[in-house]
């Protein structure tokens, strides 16, 4: 089948778009999730608006395509698959690529190569392959985007406090500088009074004796 190993690519590559959620989901999530539906709406509008969407919109009934329900037995639709976004069945871009991929795979299993609506589902598949290419490559960038300033601002917090730590290491070692620095001259002026004090009274005393001689 055409573009198996392109549709495993995209697969991998799908980045983390908002998954089925609990009924205690965040408000963040829930923010996400509606950015999303409405980004991946713009996808499904190229499809429909696609030179070939009118083979694709609505369901194929065995009026139009005898047999057609005996063959096909996971029937899909452009109409199917806006159904599915509205009403959330559809949450995530891997399951709306595989709806879409589906709806293709029907028409190509369903019609001979020689047929017309086999080589419309051909065309079709690879340019709405491009276009969810396209919406990947967009929420990848946007992606990152909103994590960089994430990272920035955790990277200036961790620097602000090796900032505030190194401000105090210094402050530290200043204090117990200064302290060090003044304990030796407050010993030198004390021993220098005292000795000051001795030799006055030493010399009073020489006084007092020579007086008496």
């Amino acid at each position: 089948m055409l573009g198996s190993r392109k549709r495993e690519m995209f697969a991998d590559s799908v980045p983390s778009s908002p998954a089925s959620f609990s009924h205690g989901e965040d408000m963040d999530t829930a923010k996400e999730y509606r950015a999303w539906k409405k980004s991946i709406m713009l996808v499904w509008r190229a499809a429909a608006n696609h030179k070939f969407a009118s083979v694709f919109s609505h369901p194929v009934t065995d009026d139009v395509a005898p047999g057609y329900s005996s063959v096909v037995h996971r029937p899909m639709d452009l109409t199917a698959v806006k159904k599915n976004l509205e009403t959330g069945v559809i949450r995530t871009t891997t399951e709306f690529q595989r709806d879409i991929m589906l709806m293709f795979a029907n028409a190509i299993m369903y019609n001979n190569s020689n047929q017309p609506v086999f080589n419309m589902a051909k065309q079709m598949q690879e340019d709405i392959l491009q276009n969810i290419q396209d919406f990947l490559t967009t929420q990848l960038v946007v992606q990152q985007a909103a994590d960089t300033p994430k990272s920035l601002r955790e990277r200036s917090r961790d620097y602000s406090a090796i900032r505030r730590s190194d401000g105090s290491d210094r402050e530290d070692t200043e204090r117990r500088a200064r302290k060090s620095s003044t304990e030796p001259a407050a010993d030198q002026s004390g021993t220098g009074g005292t000795g000051g004090s001795g030799s006055g009274k030493q010399k009073k005393r020489r006084t007092r004796a020579d007086d008496s001689q």
